[in-house]
């Protein structure tokens, strides 16, 4: 992954010796970033790191509620009331998740990509505890 796509506490995966794990990113340094692995810091160079897909589960764990819209081709939309007390809704119809606002439309596959789009938003973090 590149720096440039990052922010301290995205999550994303990183290889151990038996499999990929979820982790939070604690810093970022000019050739490595520093990821907290159950209660453990590790240093890893950001082409070690991968983005985690998006899926359900993922908005479950950050608090979306899911709703059905019944319509020409169904289709599920996630609603998240932020601090402010406006709602953050995300659309996903046919398995594709996607904010879209006026005419801006952003196709969201991975998790540190909703947790920045977010950010940028509504000027607070999206995250739980792993």
């Amino acid at each position: 992954m590149k720096a440039s796509e990052l922010r301290i506490g995205n999550l994303v995966k990183v290889p151990q010796d038996v499999g990929y794990f979820n982790c939070k990113i604690v810093s970022l340094e000019q050739f490595v970033c520093r990821v907290n692995l159950k209660n453990e810091d590790y240093y890893l160079y950001y082409d070690e790191i991968e983005p985690r897909q998006l899926v359900e589960g993922w908005l479950i764990k950050f608090g979306f509620k899911a709703r059905l819209v019944e319509a020409y081709k169904p289709y599920w939309v996630w609603e998240l009331s932020a601090s402010d007390g406006s709602v953050f809704t995300l659309l996903a119809p046919e398995g594709e998740i996607t904010y879209e606002s006026g005419d801006l439309t952003v196709r969201i596959e991975h998790v540190h990509r909703l947790q920045n789009l977010y950010f940028e938003l509504k000027d607070e973090e999206l995250t739980f505890e792993l």
